[in-house]
């Protein structure tokens, strides 16, 4: 049924590429498998990628090489943080080196890999948010976003920065979400703070990416169709 409607868009309206923007695309294995199989037996020439992210526990070397061969060429990962503690924290436990294998096989076979990571977290120290900047320097994706942590209203994360007393009063009185582009101060940070440390870390990562690319311009260019 998915691949009769990417056909539909392909033949009828000449569509060339399709996002998938189900977060748990490859959540069954075996669906996964067949939609790519799908793809690939019908012979639908098509790029596709799941901007909003895939869960990269779900995956492995098999299913990515497959994805790629059906028209997939590029994948994003909530790594969220670079750092064991934090990781069980956010209560994610993601096995990072695991993580770090699928990514550099994914580099290998030609896909664009991308990272998307969280900073600000209640308790979170400068040596755990560096972990989290080298994690991703070190993984080699190619590209990596670091966002300031929003706790929205109803989450636990949100009831931690209440009781900590770091939510403003003129947002808890309006009982209202907090926007995407709020931040709160941190146990260890203030809001200010943190916008420089997120600076900080998209200037760190791209210097080391550009610095990869001069002394192996290979690693890029067989990326470019």
């Amino acid at each position: 049924s998915v691949v009769d409607e990417i056909e539909h868009l392909v033949n009828e309206y000449g569509a060339r590429e399709i996002h998938f923007l189900d977060d748990n695309i490859s959540t069954n294995n075996k669906r996964m498998h067949e939609i790519c199989g799908e793809i690939i037996g019908r012979k639908l020439n098509i790029k596709w990628a799941p901007p909003n992210g895939i869960a990269i526990w779900t995956l492995d070397e098999p299913l990515i090489k497959k994805m790629k061969r059906s028209g997939c060429y590029r994948l994003t990962f909530g790594i969220e943080t670079g750092n064991p503690e934090m990781q069980k924290f956010v209560r994610k436990n993601l096995d990072l080196e695991k993580a770090r294998r699928l990514v550099r096989y994914a580099n290998k076979i030609g896909l664009w890999t991308i990272s998307t990571n969280i900073i600000g977290f209640p308790y979170e120290t400068r040596e755990q948010i560096e972990d989290t900047v080298n994690y991703a320097i070190n993984s080699g994706v190619d590209m990596a976003l670091f966002y300031l942590l929003t706790p929205f209203l109803g989450t636990p994360i949100y009831d931690i920065f209440r009781e900590e007393h770091l939510i403003p009063d003129d947002l808890m009185q309006s009982k209202k979400l907090l926007v995407a582009e709020f931040a709160c101060d941190t146990k260890n940070f203030t809001r200010q703070e943190l916008e420089d440390i997120q600076n900080h870390a998209h200037s760190k990562f791209m210097a080391a990416r550009v610095r990869g690319y001069l002394r192996n311009p290979l690693k890029i260019l067989r990326k470019i169709r």
